[in-house]
């Protein structure tokens, strides 16, 4: 009993802090931006609903931004196929094909892990998007250019990859909806 009160006592003391380390790389916004497409690029949109826990997010293994409880941020990104990755107590790994001209609304979820938070990825609607933004008061973020957050290691990348792509060949039917997500020409 006792072992399990600390563990999750340690567990919760870890997210709170990991919480705290990330924010600042992040800087609200006092207005929403107008969630448009540009014709030359990809839009990701990438939001957290859930209050609590964050996640550094990386493109290709590059550091894109760290969703904060309530928040979203989005980047642009070159067309083509691309790896969004999520660090949290897991690296969670989605392979998207991006194409000029659309945006792509990608919901991040936290949900207790045993050290800190376990991050996963899924694709929101614009109708849940506009929810959360509107009704439940998701706030925008950009990511500090200033302050510079390390990008995965050329190795992990790669090892990232590799395992989502074997799993993805054992059990294709698992990541059907992600694989397959075209992205959206406009959002109402």
């Amino acid at each position: 009993m006792k072992a399990t009160l600390f563990a999750a006592t340690l567990a919760v003391s870890l997210s709170l802090f990991s919480c705290s380390a990330l924010q600042k790389y992040m800087i609200k916004q006092s207005d929403n931006p107008p969630l448009t497409v540009k014709p030359d690029v990809a839009r990701l949109l990438i939001i957290r609903t859930s209050s609590s826990g964050e996640s550094m997010n990386y493109l290709d293994g590059k550091a894109i931004g760290c969703t904060i409880g309530k928040s979203y941020f989005i980047t642009d990104a070159v067309p083509g196929v691309h790896y969004l990755m999520g660090k949290a107590e897991n690296l969670a790994v989605m392979r998207l094909s991006l194409e000029a001209g659309k945006i792509y609304v990608i919901q991040q979820t936290l949900r207790v892990g045993f050290w800190s938070d376990r991050t996963s990825f899924e694709i929101l609607t614009p109708k849940e998007l506009k929810h959360e933004i509107l009704q439940e008061k998701c706030r925008f973020v950009v990511f500090d250019a200033q302050k510079a957050y390390p990008d995965l290691s050329e190795k992990d990348f790669q090892e990232s990859k590799e395992d989502f792509e074997k799993e993805v060949k054992e059990d294709p039917s698992k990541y059907k909806s992600t694989l397959g997500y075209k992205g959206l020409s406009q959002l109402d």
